[in-house]
């Protein structure tokens, strides 16, 4: 049996303090792309076992094993594949430290870098990402063709919800012009819960083209699964926009209180004075994070800070903030 350290072979995971743990974390599909020597496209077609090595993981030593596996590329988005098919290796520890590999039959768009004897992945922790076959892809960067890459997952109907769920966390951290017009794009090109999905996910990044459909649907929600509704919601504490301030009024009159606190926060930071008689409604909002960020956004949009408390401070202190700011309603808000 082998020792293999994480050190020299693989991508060292900065966060894996501890034996067992599993990182959560968005990929970082930028990051990939710069460090990736080859970014392919493709179906697996063979993945074999190889053997049993010990691995060096931050926190101590666990048994693991190696696998070879090939991929057959249709399409190469950077590098050079050397050859028709790419054979790169991959190794997955016994313990769940959130490492992942590929099965034979998946069609996946691949992270890879040079290694010895072939390749191996840049981050074990998202190996790959879910593709479908296209016909072309609009030319650019690197990064520009990954990014078209992934658009054709949110509209193709081969697609799961799971895998269009992959994509839009992968677009998460995706902040380019281009990556938000490839969401704008499949929220046209969509229908029913997965435009709303999307819809949510552009919203979340103050993203306005996705307001209407998402107020819509939290105005009418019969058929929609709870789980979606409650992340529609969520998203709207992604808003910072001063033009998102009529839409969510709107939504605070259905008195949701799943809607509230997090219109609440985008009401807050929309720095809009427009947005103020919402808020004082809210001061008088049965749960207590709504009415924080009531009197928070009070405070900040007409910069009175030292009204503007600290959540501890607010809630040993909540009627005197209460108090001051239904007081100045009174007085300046018609």
């Amino acid at each position: 049996m082998k020792r293999r350290s994480l050190v020299s072979t693989l991508t060292v995971v900065a966060c894996l303090t501890s034996l067992g743990s599993t990182p959560i974390r968005s990929v970082d599909v930028a990051t990939q792309t710069a460090q990736a020597d080859l970014i392919v496209v493709g179906e697996v077609i063979t993945v074999v076992q190889q053997e049993r090595v010990t691995v060096d993981l931050p926190g101590g030593s666990v048994l693991g094993t190696t696998f070879q596996a090939v991929l057959r590329p249709d399409r190469v988005l950077k590098g050079n594949a050397r050859g028709s098919d790419v054979s790169f290796r991959f190794l997955l520890p016994d313990v769940p430290v959130g490492f992942h590999g590929v099965a034979v039959g998946q069609y996946a768009l691949l992270f890879l870098r040079a290694a010895e004897g072939g390749w191996e992945f840049v981050d074990p922790l998202h190996p790959a990402l879910p593709a479908v076959r296209v016909a072309q892809l609009p030319s650019g960067t690197p990064l520009d063709q990954v990014t078209a890459q992934l658009g054709k997952v949110l509209t193709s109907a081969e697609s799961s919800d799971s895998d269009c769920a992959r994509v839009l966390d992968a677009f998460r951290q995706l902040r380019t012009d281009f990556a938000e017009q490839v969401m704008r794009d499949g929220l046209k090109a969509t229908s029913g819960n997965r435009r709303l999905t999307i819809a949510a996910s552009l919203v979340a990044r103050n993203d306005l083209a996705g307001l209407e459909p998402l107020a819509t649907a939290l105005s009418n929600p019969s058929g929609i699964p709870p789980d979606l509704l409650l992340n529609l919601a969520g998203s709207l504490a992604g808003l910072k926009d001063p033009k998102s301030v009529p839409t969510l009024s709107r939504l605070v009159k259905l008195n949701n209180p799943d809607i509230n606190r997090y219109a609440a926060a985008a009401l807050r930071q929309s720095g809009s004075w427009e947005a103020l008689p919402t808020l004082s409604h809210m001061l008088d909002d049965p749960d207590q994070w709504t009415r924080y960020y009531a009197v928070i956004g009070f405070g900040e949009i007409t910069r009175q800070n030292e009204w503007a408390p600290a959540f501890e401070e607010f809630r040993g202190n909540e009627q005197h903030y209460l108090a001051h700011w239904r007081l100045w309603a009174q007085a300046n808000l018609r």
